[in-house]
């Protein structure tokens, strides 16, 4: 009888113990809850998507009501933004002849001369005295452009005259209209790469349209 009593007292006992071991201390229990809201996965926002409204004809994002103080195309092609783009059009053009006419086997920076690469510089400036525009359509043809001739002055960056060049096709052709049968084939063979003028008000028709 002793000897059951003695087994039922130290079982007891051991039970009592165990549950003490497996109640946490309070601050344990507060470190660790702070520890998992610390670890806790943050949300992460999905990019906000541009509704079909704010789409160009050529299928690229439409941010203009995002910039502030925008001003709408007419407002923004002055009489000295004309005479720039028909400026820089012409200077392009004549790049691209002389590389066109080039003998031989041609290197892609053929065209840049010592002499053409102060040029450019002078160009670039040019270009930058209209930034900003006020008009997102136009600042990004604008932007396309420098970006490029600033590249080129660089012989290793890869920077080419054709996208300023094209960029100033229809930009010209948009401003100040197409007045050459050498002008209008360009813009047949080039298309429209500005986002400040469509197809139709370039005059170039994609001959892909329909299939």
């Amino acid at each position: 009888m002793k000897k059951s009593l003695l087994l039922a007292a130290g079982v007891i006992s051991i039970g009592l113990l165990g549950a003490c071991m497996q109640e946490e201390k309070p601050e344990e229990k507060v470190k660790g809850t702070a520890s998992a809201e610390i670890h806790k996965p943050s949300t992460v926002s999905e990019p906000e998507e541009v509704s079909e409204d704010k789409v160009l004809e050529s299928g690229e994002p439409d941010f203009s009501e995002d910039f502030e103080n925008t001003v709408s195309r007419e407002e923004a092609i002055t009489p000295e933004m004309k005479a720039m783009v028909k400026d820089q059009f012409e200077f392009f053009s004549k790049l691209v002849v002389t590389y066109e006419n080039m003998p031989g086997e041609i290197e892609d920076d053929a065209w840049l001369t010592e002499e053409i690469k102060s040029e450019l510089e002078e160009k670039a400036k040019e270009i930058e005295a209209f930034l900003p525009t006020k008009n997102a359509n136009l600042e990004r043809d604008l932007l396309m452009a420098l970006g490029e001739i600033q590249q080129g002055l660089d012989y290793e960056s890869g920077g080419s005259i054709w996208m300023p060049y094209r960029v100033f096709l229809g930009l010209d052709a948009g401003m100040n209209g197409t007045k050459t049968k050498e002008e209008q084939a360009a813009i047949n063979e080039e298309g429209n790469w500005t986002a400040t003028f469509t197809d139709k008000e370039i005059g170039w028709e994609d001959p892909m349209e329909g299939f």
